[in-house]
């Protein structure tokens, strides 16, 4: 039982939090930086698997160790706060699977 409590505690901040970053204009400043970073480090992301040897053989745990090494290296260069940077690293995160069809489109030509 407590953990439901927990639960829908977490899902109510979560809630919250996503309203704000969608209705107030300091959120929407803050989500659309947090976006253009993490395309940034999405493009940076592509670019080191592209050129390892390891690009067909890589899992997604490696995927996401490397969004961390390229989100932590763009953190330090732009002076992100640490919330910022775990958004990003997140966003980037989940398109592993869009990464996963480039490089098989890529492969073929």
């Amino acid at each position: 039982m407590a953990r439901t409590h927990k639960l829908l505690w977490l899902g109510s901040l979560l809630g919250a939090g996503l309203i704000w970053l969608n209705t107030t204009k300091k959120g929407q400043e803050l989500r659309d930086q947090a976006l253009g970073h993490a395309e940034q480090v999405y493009d940076r992301v592509k670019e080191r698997l592209q050129g390892s040897e390891t690009w067909d053989k890589l899992s997604r745990s490696r995927f996401g160790e490397v969004v961390s090494e390229v989100a932590d290296e763009y953190s330090r260069e732009h002076g992100l706060g640490e919330n910022v940077k775990r958004i990003v690293v997140r966003v980037v995160n989940s398109q592993w699977g869009h990464l996963r069809k480039e490089g098989r489109r890529m492969r073929r030509t």
